[in-house]
């Protein structure tokens, strides 16, 4: 009984410290979000060759296309991602480098949310308790 009158008591107020969600918020995560993926999907396919280690990753995603059997020390899911990529999208530079490019955009997101308006609303519970 207690607990009910003090969740109807609270229910619509802030937790203490943290501002409420308002729609400003949700417009500027979203321009930032455009921002990141702009910047991270801008000129994408250049260089047209292989560069650093893609030619490890795209060779052993290409293995793994192909059904062939190969070793690898390293968890798959980088090599599985660019495998999916380049099975949607084709043997291009720019089709290798999509995976990295949706997570490196996706990952700055409950970050930047959190600094810059100190909203748990914007992060996942395990994120905001972490940052706070």
């Amino acid at each position: 009984m207690f607990l009910c009158r003090m969740t109807e008591a609270s229910r619509g107020q802030p937790e203490s410290g943290i501002p409420p969600w308002a729609r400003f918020d949700t417009l500027a995560i979203c321009a930032l979000l455009a921002v990141s993926l702009g910047a991270h999907f801008w000129r994408l396919g250049t260089p047209n060759v292989l560069i650093y280690d893609e030619h490890v990753y795209v060779d052993e995603a290409y293995k793994y296309l192909r059904g062939e059997a190969f070793f690898e020390i390293h968890p798959p899911l980088a090599i599985l991602l660019i495998a999916a990529s380049a099975r949607l999208f084709g043997c291009h530079p720019w089709a290798w480098r999509i995976p990295s490019a949706l997570i490196g955009s996706a990952r700055t997101m409950p970050r930047l949310s959190r600094t810059f308006w100190n909203s748990a609303a914007a992060s996942p519970p395990r994120l905001a308790s972490r940052y706070a």
